[in-house]
């Protein structure tokens, strides 16, 4: 089934976004003191897109909701891009008590979500 979508495992930008989330999130943060301040506190914000929606996009095609060898969208990647800013930076931390709302993690989703955008564009030439 993970075939039929190319840009789920043929992507290297997804691939490549996935494999540095991981390793920040549970290698390098750990290890990390405050001091780092990109990589504590933006460089997972910036793979968020590049690593979601990928993801999200092939949920979606699983339930039928999305063609499966349709690229990401502009349209796609702008509503999932808000619909997250949303709700991890103002919902989130005022619903949560936990976290902090801050524009420039929307900022950094906003960068990620651009070059994203770019990449699946000249990718799959949308």
């Amino acid at each position: 089934m993970l075939t039929r979508i190319y840009y789920l495992h043929r992507d290297w930008l997804f691939l490549l976004a996935l494999l540095t989330y991981i390793l920040n999130r549970f290698a390098i943060l750990p290890s990390l003191d405050t001091s780092y301040y990109f990589a504590h506190f933006y460089l997972n914000d910036l793979l968020f897109i590049p690593v979601m929606l990928p993801l999200t996009l092939y949920v979606e095609a699983m339930l039928g909701l999305r063609p499966k060898y349709l690229a990401p969208q502009l349209t796609e990647v702008m509503f999932y891009t808000t619909i997250w800013s949303i709700m991890c930076e103002l919902i989130g931390p005022n619903l949560l008590g936990r976290g902090t709302a801050d524009v420039f993690d929307i900022a950094a989703y906003l960068v990620g979500a651009t070059v994203s955008t770019i990449w699946w564009t000249e990718k799959f030439h949308c």
